[in-house]
């Protein structure tokens, strides 16, 4: 049985080996929190029921992927798929509603950024 140490130990060499992907994952999840706050507030087109649902599944999922990375889940590889494939939509969303929005660009670029680390992983 492993200790507590041991244990540690490996989570952060798992977690040393995919950093750019956990980075990537965070700043997503961070982009798309600050695009629902900003979407929330702003313009009818903005605010789009599909649009809002996809940040919030967008959110959740980069942040479920960073955790998964982290402690080196068996399942990260299927987390990643399902996320690249959401930040995709999320980014193209985001584009397709107002493309010149600094904080809608801001979101779809980090988007874009983690749907690529997470496929680097699955392929």
């Amino acid at each position: 049985m492993e200790t507590f140490k041991e244990q540690n130990k490996q989570i952060n060499r798992l977690a040393n080996q995919n950093e750019e992907k956990i980075k990537k994952c965070i700043k997503a999840y961070k982009a798309t929190l600050n695009c629902l706050r900003h979407c929330l507030t702003s313009g009818e087109n903005h605010r789009n029921q599909e649009h809002i649902t996809l940040l919030k599944e967008c959110s959740e999922v980069t942040h479920l992927a960073s955790s998964f990375l982290i402690d080196g889940s068996e399942f990260k590889n299927q987390i990643c798929s399902l996320c690249a494939e959401i930040c995709i939509e999320c980014a193209e969303s985001c584009e397709s509603i107002d493309a010149h929005d600094p904080i809608m660009k801001s979101c779809a670029i980090s988007c874009r950024e983690c749907a690529e680390s997470c496929l680097s992983l699955t392929h």
